[in-house]
Formats: structure tokens, sequence, C-alpha cells
């Protein structure tokens, strides 16, 4: 199945499929060296094959058609994306950390470093950002509108550039992405900063306890067609009145009103559209009316 769906990947996929067998929630994929060189707790949740084909996924896109030329780095970074940032205990992430970096041939100082010291650098050019591994389009804007200092704060610790990779990484394989903290974490921020760096525009949308469904989907509303017509007969009136003369049309314009009143929409269109039809005539014919106070 890897080979037909990731051919670019057939000359690293038998130690993929070997790195898979170690996190899989399947514990009859882990080999009994496996089990006795690494102290992994099968016996909780570990890797899906979800997770192992977004691995697959990732690992096509920045191979560019060359597996060969894979570093092994950029395949930790992505193995520790998609495996590892989901754990919720520091302990277990550096565990997994571990048993990843030993099949990938790293030492274990390689692999400390990676996940206590390692910082993304940040690159930008008229026309990409790059955040440590991964490289994002950039629209062009006009410095005139949209300055350095339109950019919004963004502080570049460790914590938070390797937010900022991971963040990025999603956007750029099309993966949605959960972000769960506490307040004040930059969670906001992280994304903020690379809308704007991106020259996007970002929408955001607030949701509490109270929020469904139709805040995001959004929803049918009954609706009186009073309410719909109605602008549109206000727009009307005003149109007409200052192309025809109110005086000598008193008795058309109370036909209107009353067509509107007793919900007869049908007759208030043709009205609405007989009238214009005769305004258009009129200009066509060059006769003189008056629109907005100036001569036509």
């Amino acid at each position: 199945m890897l080979h037909q769906k990731y051919a670019d990947l057939e000359a690293v996929a038998t130690k993929l499929v070997d790195i898979y067998c170690l996190l899989s929630t399947d514990p009859q994929l882990v080999s009994s060296q496996d089990i006795a060189n690494c102290s992994l707790p099968h016996d909780k949740q570990l890797s899906s094959t979800r997770d192992f084909m977004k691995w697959c996924s990732r690992l096509a896109v920045t191979a560019c058609g060359a597996a060969t030329l894979l570093d092994s780095k950029d395949v930790f970074l992505e193995a520790q994306d998609c495996f590892s940032a989901p754990l919720a205990k520091t302990e277990e992430r550096n565990l997994l950390d571990m048993a990843i970096g030993a099949k990938l041939g790293l030492t274990k100082e390689k692999t400390e470093f990676f996940f206590r010291n390692y910082k993304p650098n940040v690159h930008t050019s008229p026309l990409s950002l790059t955040v440590g591994r991964i490289t994002l389009k950039r629209k062009q804007f006009d410095n005139m509108h949209f300055g350095q200092k339109d950019f919004p704060k963004f502080a570049h610790t460790r914590h938070s550039l390797v937010l900022l990779e991971k963040v990025a990484a999603c956007i750029r394989n099309s993966e949605p992405v959960l972000l769960v903290g506490e307040t004040g974490t930059g969670k906001t921020s992280t994304v903020q900063y690379l809308a704007a760096q991106c020259s996007v525009s970002l929408k955001v949308v607030n949701m509490s306890q109270q929020s469904d469904s139709s805040d995001l989907l959004g929803g049918y509303k009954p609706l009186e067609m009073k309410q719909i017509v109605a602008p549109v007969r206000e727009k009307f009136e005003v149109l007409f009145c200052k192309t025809f003369s109110r005086k000598q049309n008193v008795k058309f314009l109370s036909h209107v009103q009353k067509c509107f009143a007793q919900g007869q929409w049908e007759m208030l269109f043709k009205l609405m559209m007989h009238c214009q039809r005769n305004a258009v005539e009129r200009v066509k014919k060059g006769k003189l009316c008056f629109i907005g106070g100036s001569l036509l």
C-alpha cells in the first residue's frame, strides 16, 4: 500500500514501516526485539494507521521525488509532529522521541537536542516565509498600506518558534490543527503572526459554551417577505421621485404602496419593472428627466 500511494518513498519504506510497527497500537506488530530494547507503554494509546499515512504524506512532500536525499533530522521532526506531539505528558513524548531517534540512527544527545534545545530559524523574503524546515508562499502586498509596523508583536523564543514551525507544517500540508493550552501560551499570536507574515486574511470566530454548529455553518432563519422587499421599494421610490414628477404620479405611487401593504408582490414588481422600462426609453429618446438634480 505504501509503495502504491507514495512511490517516491520506496527507498526508505522498510525503515518507515519498521518505525510504525514499533509505535503501533497493535501489539502484534511489535517485534520481540523491540519490546526487549524499548520501554514504550504499549498498554496506552500510541499511533494509528492514520498517523502513519500522514507521516508518509509529509515525507513525500519533503522528499520532492528524491527519497534518498531525505535527512534524518527532517524525518525525525515530522515523526515528532505526527506521533509524539499529541501526547499530553512530556515524559511520554520524550520516551517516544528516543525510540524514534534510535530507529533513525540518531545518537541520544542528538535526539535530546531536538526535544530540549532545538530552535528553528525564521527567514522572510518577498515571496516566501521559511520557519525551520517549512517554507510557505507569501502573497505580495503594498508596503504603503501594510508595513512592518502593522505586523503583530511576536517573541522569537524557542517555545514559540517550535510551535510556529509545527503550525506552518500543518498549513503546508493542508491539515487541520488543534492548539490546546493555557491562556497566554501563544496559540492565538502564532496564528496571527503566520497570517500577517504570509499576507493572508485571518477569519476569527469566537466560540463559547453556548455556541453550536450554526455559528460555523450558518442556518435558516424565518423571514417575512416584507422585510426583503421593503428596502427595494424604498430605493425604488427614491429613484422614481428623482426621475419623474411626484405630483403627476400620486396615483401610481399610491398603487405601489397598496400592493406592498397587501403583499401583492407579483403586481408590485410588475409596476416597478414597467416604470424602469419607461425611464430607460425616455433616456434613449433624449427626453429631459431629472436624476439627482442633474439633467440627462
